[in-house]
C-alpha cells in the first residue's frame, strides 16, 4: 500500500526522530530516508550490489547513483526531499 506524499513524510520524520542515537535497520523501497542512514545496503535480486554512506555511492556512480538521480527528477523545488514522491 502506497502512501501519499504528506502522510509519508510524517511517517519519515517519526521515524527519524525515533531512530535517532540508536539502531535501526529500515528496508525501504523508495529513496527519501536513505539519504539520513549511516550506511545503505542496496541489494538487486538479492545480493548485495553495494554498500556505504550516501555520499560515498553517490559518488561511485554505481546502482545506488542511478536510482538516485531518477528519484531526484521526480522531486520539484518547491518541496523538501522527505516531501518527495518516491521513485
Amino acid at each position: 500500500m502506497a502512501l501519499d506524499p504528506a502522510t509519508e513524510a510524517v511517517v519519515q520524520r517519526a521515524t527519524l526522530t525515533l531512530a535517532a542515537r540508536r539502531t535501526t535497520l529500515i528496508v525501504a523501497h523508495g529513496l527519501a530516508i536513505a539519504e539520513h542512514a549511516d550506511r545503505i545496503v542496496v541489494l538487486e535480486h538479492g545480493t548485495v550490489v553495494e554498500d556505504g554512506a550516501h555520499t560515498e555511492l553517490l559518488a561511485a556512480g554505481g546502482h545506488y547513483s542511478r536510482l538516485w538521480a531518477a528519484h531526484t527528477r521526480l522531486c520539484s523545488p518547491e518541496i523538501t526531499q522527505l516531501q518527495c514522491i518516491d521513485a
